[in-house]
């Protein structure tokens, strides 16, 4: 008896394993998205702006980075520059030989940089520099986020290419995730009841970056104040920043569930990081690492789990042994702009600044 129930329970399982190849069985049962950030990646597809870009004559820089790194998408463009409050007339002059091609999604991880780099690369595609945006949050090991990458942004065929550059464990869960639906989607409770009420949510809130990808291209426009959905912090105290930033009694502590629960350093981004830097010296592109600015309430976050201590500590460390820039936009007068879009994201007002900082940073390999 307790054999067939063995088999039965083997049974069902690759059963229910074979159903989640089917899409909407997928969506419906598990915490799957329908819209994928990775796909471009995972598809190794051509980033649809490096025709306009080679069009355009400017020197070309490759952006890689989270959520944080979206403005990159339509910025710099000539007419928003010319009109920039924040950069003196030489910084624009210098700005306008300048286009960003950006690869950039929510929440991705420098495995995921990895990747396209290389995949570009391939192609036959290099540009001037890279830029990488080092965000601490992805970092963590137990997050949701940092799975849905490992398992959702790799291709099969390249890990299988580029075998010796994955740690065996990396590898192993890509592999596994290919073979066996069940340990890349989990059956979700909550997906479940809200595709029965009709009102399920995509894993993600992808609408900007969607908006950014489908354009194809970068709008040369001079974007003003309605533009913008942003404060400036410089004109809040402490008590109205708290207000705006953290409008509801729960909203710091969901911030804090969904980027550092059970925080824990994944290792294996630090590898990543140090293989970008491999393919950067022995493909003699210079790379500047930049860290974004954040809004005071949530540094405290990251101060509250001593990341910026540990983590941060480490990465300033590589880049010190590399010789390569790395440059602090919360650090006191790296960039004058100090207007956030939320606690977490700068605002794309401050990115004309930002950037050109990125590009007077850069040095030779």
């Amino acid at each position: 008896m307790t054999k067939f129930k063995v088999q039965t329970f083997i049974l069902l399982f690759f059963a229910l394993d074979k159903l989640l190849m089917i899409p909407d069985v997928r969506y419906f049962l598990t915490d799957a998205s329908r819209l994928n950030p990775y796909a471009e990646t995972l598809e190794d597809t051509e980033n649809s702006y490096f025709g306009e870009a080679e069009k355009s004559g400017k020197k070309i820089f490759w952006n890689f980075g989270t959520s944080r790194s979206f403005p990159f998408y339509y910025l710099p463009v000539d007419r928003m520059t010319a009109h920039d409050k924040f950069i003196s007339p030489e910084g624009k002059r210098k700005l306008l030989q300048w286009y960003a091609v950006n690869f950039s999604a929510p929440a991705a991880l420098p495995s995921v940089h990895y990747t396209r780099i290389m995949q570009m690369i391939g192609r036959g595609k290099r540009p001037e520099f890279i830029s990488i945006e080092i965000s601490f949050f992805p970092f963590n090991k137990n997050s949701n986020l940092n799975r849905f990458m490992r398992l959702e942004s790799i291709p099969l065929p390249f890990v299988l290419a580029h075998l010796t550059d994955f740690p065996f464990a990396y590898a192993g869960d890509i592999l596994a995730s290919r073979a066996f639906f069940l340990s890349r989607y989990k059956i979700s409770a909550s997906a479940i009841a809200k595709n029965l009420s009709g009102k399920k949510k995509e894993s993600f809130d992808l609408t900007q970056f969607m908006e950014a990808k489908n354009k194809g291209g970068k709008l040369n426009r001079e974007y003003n104040d309605s533009d913008f959905s942003d404060t400036n912090a410089d004109d809040l105290d402490e008590s109205d920043a708290e207000k705006i930033f953290f409008p509801f009694p729960g909203t710091r502590a969901a911030l804090e569930s969904e980027f550092f629960s059970g925080w824990e350093k994944d290792d294996m981004q630090i590898h990543f990081l140090k293989k970008i830097l491999e393919i950067s010296r022995t493909e003699n592109i210079p790379i500047v690492f930049w860290m974004p600015k954040l809004q005071k309430g949530f540094l405290d976050l990251e101060n509250k789990y001593d990341i910026p201590g540990t983590l941060g500590l480490e990465v300033q460390e590589l880049c010190k042994s590399w010789n390569v820039p790395l440059i602090r936009f919360s650090a006191p007068g790296e960039i004058e702009c100090n207007y956030f879009k939320d606690a977490s994201h700068l605002s794309p007002r401050c990115y004309n600044e930002l950037i050109l900082k990125i590009i007077g940073s850069v040095r030779n390999n």
